[in-house]
């Protein structure tokens, strides 16, 4: 087995492959579309809203809300880019003009990270090297301003895109049962939302569960701090949405 294919498959098996990058998107919007959706239909059960309502504000709530995540993840991490790439800029205008200065400054961060100044000065020595400007770079401003290099626009996009996706496919998992009663012209809104909930609090557990397994932690952790989370805003909704219906009535 050659050594480029013993990397691979470290990579893949321990570190979850090229995947990786995208399951936080993929984890973060799940859960948001889970929880927001439940928490806006046990809101509406408590209000005694009609299982048309529910539909309504269920439906409109992923739509909207799936669609400002992803655009929201876009912004920020466009921002982020924006930013990194304003300074490496400045850092490399003074690469150019003042390069000992910042081999200077570089050593200088090493040692404060614990390096000896012969170990520091001999690192930076061949971080110096014409060759390896690029390489230079990047570590002043990992060093000094503790910023890496950011995904690129397509990356960017290819998140963005993760998080709607996801936020659309779970947030729809509290309206399936709604969609089918309405379908067959169901009418037990009790029966309707305890097995809407059963089935959300299993997806908020699995997720959580899963997002711990490729992190390498305790799957019931995971899943009871997932699951703890949609629990406790979905009260909240039950109790805003109990006490404005008696408020207003």
């Amino acid at each position: 087995m050659s050594s480029e294919h013993s990397i691979r498959l470290h990579l893949e098996t321990e570190h979850g492959g090229k995947y990786v990058p995208y399951i936080k998107s993929i984890i973060y919007g799940g859960v948001d579309g889970v929880i927001t959706t439940f928490a806006i239909i046990t809101a509406s059960y408590a209000a005694d809203l009609s299982i048309k309502t529910i539909l309504i504000l269920g439906l409109s709530n992923v739509l909207a809300d799936g669609f400002s995540m992803g655009f929201g993840d876009y912004a920020s991490s466009y921002s982020e880019r924006e930013h990194y790439l304003s300074e490496r800029n400045k850092e490399i205008h003074e690469y150019e003009i003042n390069f000992d200065n910042e081999v200077g400054e570089l050593v200088q961060m090493y040692t404060q990270k614990g390096l000896s100044l012969d170990d520091a000065a001999e690192m930076v020595s061949i971080l110096a090297k014409p060759h390896n400007k690029e390489m230079f770079i990047n570590h002043m401003m990992l060093m000094e301003f503790n910023l890496c290099e950011p995904d690129s626009n397509h990356e960017i996009m290819k998140h963005a895109l993760s998080t709607i996706a996801s936020f659309y496919i779970f947030g729809f998992v509290p309206l399936f049962t709604y969609i089918f009663a309405k379908m067959v012209s169901f009418q037990n809104k009790h029966f309707i939302f305890m097995y809407t909930s059963l089935v959300s609090g299993f997806v908020l557990f699995s997720i959580g569960a899963l997002s711990a397994h490729l992190s390498k932690r305790s799957l019931l952790k995971g899943g009871f701090i997932t699951f703890t989370n949609g629990t406790i805003a979905s009260a909240t909704a039950y109790l805003i949405g109990y006490s404005l219906n008696k408020i207003l009535s």
